[in-house]
């Protein structure tokens, strides 16, 4: 995910130097703010390898003097583990949980000299992911403090190291926002549908009444439309990319995105105890806007709520550069559809992330591997 620059012998010895200037503070904690109003997304912890610059220090830093100790990740992880759950700012933390699409790496360097036997001063380097994507580094020089009562040593001041690491990551989160969709369409170079989606303020009736951006840009974006005289019917349109390597053939594109719809629609009607579901079958609905041809489909669907009251839902569906745009209505096609004809062309999407590019010719390469076996 990044990439390591070879450092000289002078350098590193530089590095060592700097490395022993850190503060003596007993493992200060960081201020943040513990009283946020929604929890951040889960978290995987993890440890990690230091970077080649930092274990190379290590190892010259050894060499200088037999007295001298470098001790790589000394420090039980599970202790991070355990003061992020304590911060209580998480929806749930776990440890080397793969399926968590944030995770937190931990990579320490601790150096002990003959002179200060109780004192590590320690190296910290810092790696925040989302999913594989290195969105985030931090690097701490934070004292790490044996002290003893006697000859016993306590054994709590590794727990007190973690701590002081774990305020100052959160602390520098906060600060950066880093669990942000801002933060993260930045981070991967996504596309940005808050600067660059552009559309129509009203869908016949309906006013627009606000965009949410999802945190995660392969969801891209909602925006919902509402009419004050009926609160229960609404429009919602939702612009994301689409997720296959190649996106020039648009008819199976829609067709395969059609069905992915209403296999969502019945897994979340399930749910909610819906039944008696029929969705009618996909209908072509050609535009041609300032002679640019639209290629979409749409179709309609019938169930019953909870409680028996028949209900409807009307989709439409349509390519635009390399993203679905889709509107979802509350209410049945006959009374939209004309409306949908006439807006379509107002809409402005993003152009091609640089983030979906590289997604798109990665997975290009290995359909080109997989072939070739």
């Amino acid at each position: 995910m990044h990439t390591i620059k070879k450092i000289g012998f002078s350098t590193a010895l530089l590095l060592i130097i700097a490395g022993c200037s850190t503060t003596t503070q007993e493992h200060a904690v960081a201020k943040y703010d513990s009283n946020i109003k929604i929890k951040y997304p889960a978290v995987s912890i993890y440890y990690d390898a230091p970077q080649k610059d930092t274990m190379l220090a290590c190892q010259l830093y050894e060499v200088l003097s037999s007295q001298n100790k470098c001790n790589i990740n000394g420090i039980d992880t599970q202790l991070y583990k355990e003061q992020f759950e304590k911060s209580d700012l998480f929806y749930n933390v776990f440890f080397a949980n793969k399926d968590t699409e944030y995770s937190i790496a931990i990579a320490t360097a601790g150096r002990v000299t003959s002179e200060a036997p109780n004192a590590e001063k320690m190296t910290v380097e810092v790696t925040i992911y989302w999913q594989n994507f290195d969105i985030k580094k931090y690097t701490y020089k934070l004292p790490h403090i044996i002290k003893k009562q006697g000859t016993i040593i306590n054994n709590k001041t590794d727990q007190y190291f973690a701590q002081s690491l774990v305020s100052h990551i959160i602390a520098d989160i906060q600060k950066d926002n880093i669990f942000s969709s801002d933060f993260l369409a930045k981070s991967l170079n996504a596309s940005d549908y808050e600067k660059d989606l552009s559309v129509p303020t009203t869908i016949s009736t309906f006013e627009y009444a606000g965009q949410f951006l999802y945190n995660n840009p392969l969801l891209g974006s909602v925006i919902s439309y509402n009419n004050a005289k009926f609160h229960s019917d609404n429009i919602d349109l939702y612009v994301y990319p689409i997720r296959n390597a190649y996106f020039s053939n648009s008819n199976e594109l829609l067709t395969q995105e059609s069905e992915n719809i209403r296999a969502d629609f019945t897994a979340t009607a399930e749910q909610l105890e819906w039944s008696n579901i029929n969705f009618s079958t996909n209908k072509p609905l050609n535009i041609t806007t300032d002679s640019t041809p639209i290629t979409g489909i749409y179709f309609e669907g019938e169930y019953l709520e909870k409680f028996g009251e028949k209900s409807f839902t009307s989709t439409y569906l349509f390519q635009l550069k390399d993203k679905f745009v889709k509107f979802r209505a509350s209410f049945p096609a006959s009374f939209i559809t004309e409306h949908i004809k006439t807006i379509i062309g107002q809409i402005e999407v993003p152009n091609e992330s640089t983030f979906m590019k590289k997604l798109r010719q990665d997975t290009q390469q290995q359909m080109v591997a997989e072939n070739k076996k």
